[in-house]
């Protein structure tokens, strides 16, 4: 509009390190953040920084995997510009290793609360009730360490360590999420979602890693409280 300015419509679904940073609360500001356009993995890139003395809370994001890693050695495709891939570096937490593997449940509660989130859809107008909302994806937890919408797998976390009997030297927590993937390999299609088919819509995927950062960060302290899960039952 001339002499008011612009107004900008959309932006680029982007994830770079500067455009997920921007979404990030403050009490997240020690937490570095590390992008790449493509790697074999994050989680393998997460424990080479460590290896090589890396000492902060690092988050991995990469647009493109070429080596993704499930569990008992399966693959994880990360379609370029509509999955997310990302793994957190935890160096030297205070940690008994033998409760170590619960971190990947306290990730996977992080990422279905971040879904539910960005699910949200504003029903007003739409219910003789007023202003309500509710959630298109019903996201829920599944046992050890995925994310199912009606049986369908929108996510799964890979948790990783270097440790000693009594002392770990470093965790890695890989995650992925079906954010805005159209089509699936064959033998998938079945038994995996994501959050555009589910909803329609375009997912916020910046925003969803940094909301998904975010419940973890406010979930691990309460893990670290009592080394279990018992504050976070509820």
């Amino acid at each position: 509009v001339p002499r008011k300015g612009y107004r900008l419509v959309s932006h680029p679904d982007s994830i770079t390190a500067e455009e997920v940073k921007s979404r990030m609360t403050k009490e997240l500001s020690d937490w570095k953040i590390v992008y790449y356009d493509e790697i074999d993995s994050t989680n393998n890139e997460a424990k080479r920084f460590a290896e090589n003395g890396e000492t902060q809370k690092a988050l991995f994001i990469a647009e493109q995997q070429s080596g993704g890693k499930g569990r008992r050695g399966r693959t994880w495709i990360t379609p370029r510009g509509s999955a997310i891939a990302m793994s957190l570096l935890l160096p030297e937490p205070e940690i008994a290793p033998d409760h170590a593997s619960m971190v990947t449940l306290v990730m996977g509660l992080a990422v279905t609360k971040a879904c539910r989130e960005f699910c949200k859809v504003d029903a007003k107008l739409k219910s003789s009730f007023g202003h309500l909302s509710f959630c298109k994806v019903d996201a829920k937890l599944k046992w050890p360490n995925d994310v199912d919408c009606d049986g369908q797998k929108l996510s799964g976390t890979l948790t990783e360590m270097s440790s000693e009997v009594d002392y770990i030297n470093y965790l890695v927590i890989g995650t992925g999420i079906n954010a805005n993937v159209m089509e699936f390999p064959e033998e998938l299609s079945k038994t995996a979602a994501s959050l555009k088919l589910l909803t329609g819509k375009q997912t916020d995927r910046a925003g969803l890693i940094a909301c998904c950062l975010e419940y973890f960060a406010e979930y691990y302290e309460k893990f670290l409280q009592t080394q279990d899960l018992s504050l976070l039952m509820e």
